[in-house]
């Protein structure tokens, strides 16, 4: 008769088995466990084999373990399935209801706008008009009482003393020989990239060697343009001193740089209509002049310590025409209305929209906004519209209007520059109803 297992192998078979199980205390109820688990894996080959009795085992271990992890993996598909239906139930509801509150939320914002846009305070149009005349007052008032600096005679406005007589005498010849006298012409590059239209009517320059030749330049340039009004700006050529330290050394550099049209932005224009127009101006070049002196004495490693010249841009006011062609691309955007018109009457039939202003019921045809501009035309002139009217003339015209109407007028501009809206400011004004 064929040996039996060992003992010890029975007990390694029974937990290969099941490393869980409860091992039976005697040998001969082990051995009855054994085969027990042999009759549940249909095991019917010589069980004294060893090696066949523990192959059966493993076979019999990793079959249950492969079905358990593929029971598993059902049960994990099945579970996604079950998310997936219950998000794409859920998904439309609270789609619906983000776009409820988006509704909601866009609702109070739109009543809070017009709320605010009602209660808008109108406008004071005498203060609008004021602005730079009033900021002019202002910067005059604070340098009324100070005295100007003028430390030697020269022919340039010195600000200062100079550190280094010598090199800035160097740089202060070039600077003036930049500027022909007996030519009137100035030597320097000039931006032909900016759009004409955009352009000054006319620069003006010359050297400077004292502030009553600001007063006589003005002068003379409002006798060359008073026949129409005009907005004026002005910037200066000035002469830099640096003061560096290499080591315990200190280093002084001049440098001179001539005056720029975008530098006239930092200043404050003025409309010119009169002498008392320029006398006003007179008194700001004098208060700028202050101010870079001011300036100059709180700043000691790089100051202006010279003025040796101006140039002054001169801007025409131009007379309001017929439509103006480059508004078309702001159409389809319904950023602005454009009127089909031949005439220069362009500025009544921008009025036109608020006297006769479109609805939901009614549009009004381009045909009816002339034919509503010549009105506006005779009941503001007392006279019939013709041909060889030239156009709205802002600058002389735009008071008579606001009076005889009664309205406020909106004053801004924009252009476009390199693909971008570029904002000037309040001060650049044109009339934009």
């Amino acid at each position: 008769m064929a040996d039996k297992i060992g003992i010890v192998k029975v007990q390694e078979l029974i937990r290969l088995f099941d490393p869980s199980t409860i091992m039976p205390i005697n040998e001969k109820e082990q051995r009855s466990k054994l085969s027990q688990i042999l009759t549940q894996i249909n095991y019917f080959g010589r069980r004294n084999d060893e090696q066949a009795v523990e192959l059966a085992i493993i076979e019999y271990v990793e079959k249950q373990l492969s079905e358990d992890e593929q029971r598993i993996k059902q049960q994990r598909e099945q579970m996604k399935a079950k998310m997936r239906q219950l998000i794409k139930k859920e998904f439309p509801q609270r789609e619906q209801r983000h776009e409820h509150q988006l509704e909601h939320i866009n609702e109070i914002h739109n009543r809070q706008a017009l709320e605010d846009f009602h209660n808008t305070p109108d406008l004071n149009l005498d203060q609008m008009f004021k602005t730079n005349e009033e900021e002019n007052d202002e910067i005059h008032q604070k340098y009324i009482n100070k005295p100007f600096h003028q430390s030697q005679e020269s022919n340039v406005i010195i600000l200062c003393d100079v550190a280094d007589e010598v090199k800035f005498n160097v740089i202060k010849n070039k600077a003036l020989q930049r500027h022909d006298e007996n030519t009137s012409t100035l030597t320097f590059k000039v931006n032909n990239n900016i759009d004409p239209r955009e352009k000054p009517t006319k620069p003006y320059y010359r050297n400077l060697a004292n502030l009553n030749q600001i007063d006589s330049f003005l002068d003379q340039i409002y006798r060359q343009q008073q026949r129409s009004a005009f907005k004026i700006r002005a910037d200066f050529g000035t002469i830099i001193e640096t003061s560096e330290y290499d080591g315990n050394e200190q280093k002084i550099s001049y440098k001179y740089i001539l005056p720029m049209d975008a530098n006239t932005e930092r200043r404050v224009p003025l409309i010119i209509k009169s002498q008392e127009n320029i006398q006003s101006y007179k008194h700001y070049m004098r208060d700028v002049i202050a101010n870079m002196q001011e300036r100059t004495q709180e700043d000691t490693h790089q100051k202006i310590v010279a003025i040796f010249s101006i140039m002054i841009w001169i801007y025409k006011f131009s007379l309001a025409g017929a439509a103006i062609p480059s508004l078309q691309k702001h159409i389809k955007r319904r950023e602005v209305y454009y009127v089909e018109c031949k005439k220069n009457l362009c500025f009544f039939t921008a009025y036109s929209f608020i006297t006769m202003p479109n609805s939901k019921e009614k549009r009004w045809k381009d045909c009816s906004r002339i034919a509503e501009g010549k009105r506006i035309f005779k009941r503001i002139y007392g006279k019939e519209f013709d041909d060889l009217y030239q156009g709205f003339n802002f600058a002389t015209d735009i008071d008579e209007f606001i009076e005889k109407e009664q309205i406020n007028v909106h004053v801004f501009t924009q252009r476009l520059q390199c693909g971008s809206h570029k904002q000037w400011g309040k001060r650049t004004y044109f009339i934009c109803l």
